[in-house]
C-alpha cells in the first residue's frame, strides 16, 4: 500500500488540489510497481522495516483479538486491519521439552488460537534489546494494546513447570534486515490430521533435482509430486513444536521438524511458520500465512479456520508490504 505523507498548511489553497490529485498519483505509482507473481526463494527476501507503533485507539482489530505475529516483518492481518500491539505475555524457556510441556498445559484453556509460539530471536530488532529476561521459545498467551493490560494478565498467570509468565514489550520493535544463521525459530505443526515428514537426506536429493531444472512447469506442483513419490520418514502430530536454526528453513516450501532424532521436513502450509495469524471474521475465524515473497512484498494466503484446521483454501493474493517494489 502506497501512501502520500504530505501535509499542507492549514487553510492552504493547495489542499483541494492535492485531494483531487491524490488518487491519480497513487494509481500511477501502483501501476508502475505492477503485480508480482508468487516466487519461491531459498533465502529470505529483503525485509522492509515495520511501520512505527500506532495508537491502540486506531480502527480495526485490537491485538487482543488476534493470535500470531502479524506486525513484523510484514503486515499479515487482512488489509492491515490489526492495530500494532504494545506488549505480549509469554512463558519463555530455552528448552524445547519444557516449551512442549507448557504449551500442552495451556492448550484448550485460552481463547481460540492461543497459545501461539515464536522464538525471541524473531522479536529482536538487531539493535535495541527487547525487555525479555532471557532468550528462548516464547509460548504466548496474549497480545495486548497496552503494557498495563499485559502486566495485569502476567501477574494473574499461574506457574507452569516452575516458569512464570513475563511481559515482552514490543511497541517499538522491528525485525533486523535479516536473521543470521545462528538465529532460532520454531516450527509448530498446524491443526488437523497427522502430517507426513520426509527425511532431510531425501529432501536434499529432491532439491538437487529441482535446482537443476529437471522439471517442466510449476515448481510448487513438481515438489508436491516428488514428495508424493517418496515414503515419509514419520508422521508428526498437530500441535508438536520443534526448535531449529533459521538456516534450516526451506523458505515458503518446507518446514523443519524431527522424526525421533532425525531431521525431516513437512510442507510449509502444514506449519504455522510464515507469521501465520488467526483473526476473527463474521463467519468464525480465518488464518493468514506468508507463502512466498517477491518485490519486497509477501504472498499471503488465507483459509477459513477452526478446531479442525484449514478449510477452503483461497486463491493466493499478493499483499503489498510497506516498502513496495
Amino acid at each position: 500500500m502506497l501512501r502520500l505523507f504530505v501535509r499542507p498548511a492549514a487553510g492552504s489553497w493547495l489542499l483541494p488540489i492535492m485531494r483531487a490529485l491524490a488518487p491519480v498519483l497513487i494509481a500511477t505509482l501502483a501501476f508502475g510497481c505492477g503485480a508480482t507473481p508468487r516466487t519461491v526463494e531459498q533465502a529470505p527476501p529483503p525485509v522492509p522495516r515495520a511501520p512505527a507503533a500506532t495508537s491502540a485507539a486506531q480502527p480495526g482489530l485490537r491485538p487482543e483479538s488476534t493470535a500470531g505475529l502479524y506486525w513484523i516483518p510484514y503486515t499479515t492481518c487482512p488489509d492491515g486491519d490489526c492495530a500494532q500491539p504494545a506488549a505480549l505475555v509469554a512463558y519463555v524457556t530455552p528448552d524445547e521439552r519444557t516449551a512442549r510441556r507448557i504449551k500442552a498445559a495451556l492448550d484448550g484453556t485460552l481463547a481460540f488460537g492461543l497459545p501461539w509460539v515464536i522464538h525471541t530471536d524473531q522479536l529482536d530488532d538487531g539493535g535495541s534489546r527487547l525487555a525479555v529476561t532471557r532468550s528462548g521459545i516464547a509460548i504466548v498467551i496474549g497480545t495486548f494494546a497496552t503494557r498495563d493490560a499485559a502486566a495485569s494478565v502476567a501477574a494473574k498467570a499461574r506457574r507452569i513447570t516452575g516458569e512464570r509468565a513475563t511481559v515482552i514489550d514490543i511497541a517499538a520493535a522491528t525485525t533486523a534486515d535479516s536473521l543470521g544463521e545462528t538465529a532460532h525459530s520454531v516450527t509448530v505443526v498446524d491443526r488437523g490430521r497427522p502430517v507426513p515428514a520426509w527425511s532431510a537426506r531425501e529432501i536434499a536429493a529432491i532439491y538437487e533435482k529441482l535446482d537443476n531444472g529437471d522439471y517442466q512447469g510449476d515448481r510448487e506442483a513438481e515438489l508436491a509430486r516428488e514428495l508424493h513419490g517418496h515414503t515419509p520418514l514419520c508422521m508428526v502430530n498437530p500441535g508438536e513444536l520443534f526448535l531449529f536454526r533459521v538456516k534450516d528453513l526451506k523458505w515458503y516450501e518446507l518446514a523443519p521438524v524431527r522424526c525421533r532424532n532425525e531431521p525431516a521436513y513437512i510442507p510449509w502450509t502444514s506449519s504455522l511458520l510464515g507469521h501465520a495469524v488467526i483473526v476473527p471474521d463474521k463467519h468464525g475465524y480465518r488464518l493468514y500465512q506468508v507463502v512466498g515473497a517477491a518485490c519486497d512484498s509477501p504472498d499471503i494466503r488465507d483459509w477459513r479456520y477452526d478446531e479442525q484446521g484449514r478449510h477452503s483454501e483461497q486463491e493466493p493474493a499478493t499483499m503489498m508490504a510497506s516498502a513496495g517494489c
